[in-house]
């Protein structure tokens, strides 16, 4: 939110997508921090493909999360993905994706870039190596590991 207020895009909006999207807590950070630009809050989206296809930037700013599965469904469909560093995520970001959690300057920057430069990264190609069926071939692999 402090890094959108900084922002001031006036022709983009901050979407939010989600159960709590619409909670009072989101209401309260918009009208704390809120005012660089247009806001929309999506609450719950059945269908979690039209949320990306609405956007052209996914932002996780965790400050710590096991792993986010939304940063791979944005890869997935092709979207820019900055992600801070604190996130498990990150660790299938390329460092030049990734700011330090609570670094507003940072990321400011680094959506600013993104609407300057267009796609800085587009991940589609990446984002098949997270399958599910690759990764529960890895778990397969890790648990005969432990029985042998």
């Amino acid at each position: 939110m402090k890094a959108w207020k900084k922002l001031k895009y006036k022709d983009d909006a901050l979407i939010f997508a989600g159960r709590d999207s619409t909670s009072p807590w989101a209401a309260h950070l918009i009208s704390t921090y809120g005012g660089g630009g247009p806001i929309q809050l999506l609450g719950w989206v059945p269908n979690i493909s039209d949320f990306y296809n609405m956007i052209s930037l996914y932002v996780q700013p965790s400050v710590s999360e096991g792993f986010g599965i939304e940063v791979l469904e944005a890869m997935a469909h092709g979207r820019n993905v900055i992600c801070s560093s604190g996130a498990g995520a990150a660790d299938v970001l390329p460092d030049c994706c990734k700011f330090p959690a609570g670094d507003v300057d940072r990321l400011t920057d680094m959506i600013d870039n993104a609407k300057r430069n267009g796609a800085f990264h587009r991940f589609h190609e990446n984002a098949k190596h997270y399958t599910w069926d690759k990764i529960r071939a890895r778990y397969i692999d890790v648990w005969k590991g432990l029985l042998t």
